[in-house]
């Protein structure tokens, strides 16, 4: 005797109406109450009321648990992945990855930018920014929202604080939706809705929060929810599918996910048209059950996480042979005397220095020899590239003495950047002072106003190049 319940349930995952359609019947009930009888046991209401107040629910079916441990293992090691790097490294992916997240908001605008200009935006460094693309702005200081900040509670206020950053209003002017868009279908047993009535947002959304909140749930588990409810509901006017998005990526965020959440790149699986996923939200609508809706979902997300490890092992294989020659170029510059065993005879030991560096560049092809900076080379007085911390640390001091209006992380940043013919932005200031980015290109000014630097614009951003400073007698 077949076992519908299985075949129905873990084979695939069909409604009563698709039974029937499966097995050419018109007539199931006897079928589909062994099927209902087999989901029971592995079902989950759920603490989230649909808009006629019924609990939705979930089925915990083999198959789909299986997805969402793999989901979960995925999501971790992630995150684990980007522990490895150091500061820069991790810098440079994240800035990357948010770059697709972007692209992928502009491509479901319909509008064409380039990476290179999208990069500059994450970067902070476009003195301008076009009409069409200030809404990539705005979703990127959504990002940095969830990035840089803390949630002891999840409710009304941070969800009207996320969804300001994003179409760019006051706080206090930005509400749930107050206009009904779209008309309720009717159905035979119930209503489908494309939208909730305005009177059920409020307490919907509350509901939302409580739900994003409960750890008993697997991380996964309420973030797929989340990306559901909120399709489901459309809380505000603008920007729905997007809001969705960083609701899901808040979600993951608020499960210690907050390192690699904002990067994923869910906006390229979710932002597009997708009837498949359309037909799934209203088939849970119908039954009040979420399983089909989170079938569908955990694969594409398990997509999302597949395609953002294959993009950091490419970023990290684009700087691997950086950092391997800067290791061997610096363990090249660091051969000095006290590194070898003493003798009398300087030349000896000179000798013995260069053949290891010549060993060294030997050994592997893609070094080539280091450039030699002089005093020519940098803006300061007799000062050399390539400066030890120390005397970094001296020309700071001796910048503060010298110049008393600067700020310790002005001078610190231009005695470590001041060689001529190099640029260098507020990005980097900010990066390495760990600063805000204001404070970065307000210090960054004022270090130009001094005259330790001459800004000018490059396409779309602002550069700085140091200006010689050297005293007459080294003139």
């Amino acid at each position: 005797m077949p076992n519908y319940g299985k075949r129905f349930s873990e084979d695939k995952y069909l409604s009563k109406e698709q039974v029937k359609q499966e097995l050419n019947m018109y007539s199931i009930d006897p079928i589909w109450a062994e099927i209902l009888s087999y989901r029971k046991n592995m079902g989950e209401s759920l603490e989230l009321p649909s808009i006629d107040r019924t609990k939705f629910s979930l089925t915990y079916t083999k198959y789909l648990t299986s997805k969402l441990f793999i989901l979960e293992r995925k999501l971790v090691s992630l995150a684990l992945k980007l522990s490895k790097y150091d500061r820069n490294e991790l810098d440079y992916i994240k800035d990357n990855l948010k770059v697709n997240v972007l692209l992928s908001v502009l491509n479901a605008q319909g509008v064409e930018q380039t990476r290179s200009f999208v990069l500059s935006l994450v970067q902070e460094e476009l003195s301008s920014i076009p009409n069409d693309s200030i809404v990539i702005d705005n979703y990127n200081r959504a990002l940095n929202y969830m990035v840089e900040n803390d949630f002891d509670k999840v409710d009304d206020s941070l969800f009207l604080d996320v969804y300001s950053l994003l179409c760019y209003g006051e706080k206090e002017d930005i509400a749930y939706r107050e206009v009904t868009f779209l008309a309720q279908k009717y159905f035979p047993n119930n209503f489908v809705y494309d939208e909730a009535p305005l009177d059920r947002i409020k307490p919907m959304m509350q509901s939302l929060g409580e739900f994003i909140k409960d750890d008993s749930l697997l991380m996964s588990v309420r973030g797929i929810a989340t990306l559901f409810y909120l399709d489901y509901l459309k809380p505000f006017n603008d920007f729905r599918e997007e809001f969705a998005c960083l609701g899901l990526k808040l979600c993951l965020s608020l499960s210690d996910l907050k390192g690699i959440a904002p990067y994923l790149n869910f906006e390229q699986v979710y932002l597009e048209k997708d009837p498949v996923r359309k037909e799934k939200v209203v088939l849970a609508q119908k039954t009040y059950d979420l399983t089909y809706y989170f079938i569908y979902m955990t694969d594409k997300l398990i997509e999302v996480c597949d395609k953002t490890e294959e993009d950091i092992d490419s970023l990290e294989a684009s700087f691997v042979p950086s950092n391997s020659y800067d290791e061997k170029a610096s363990a090249i510059s660091n051969l000095t005397i006290s590194s070898f065993p003493q003798s009398n005879k300087t030349d000896n030991i000179i000798s013995l220095g260069v053949k290891e560096a010549e060993d060294m560049m030997k050994s592997d092809s893609s070094i080539q020899p280091v450039q030699i900076y002089t005093d020519a080379d940098v803006a300061l007085p007799v000062l050399k590239a390539g400066l030890s911390v120390k005397d970094i640390e001296r020309i700071t001091n001796d910048l503060i003495e010298t110049y008393p209006v600067l700020k310790y992380s002005q001078a610190h940043f231009y005695a470590g950047h001041c060689t001529i013919g190099h640029t260098y932005t507020i990005q980097q200031f900010k990066k390495e002072e760990q600063t805000s980015y204001e404070t970065a290109r307000t210090s960054m000014d004022f270090l130009a106003k001094l005259g330790f630097y001459q800004k000018s614009q490059l396409k779309n951003k602002f550069v700085y190049r140091p200006i010689p400073r050297r005293k007459k007698n080294h003139e």
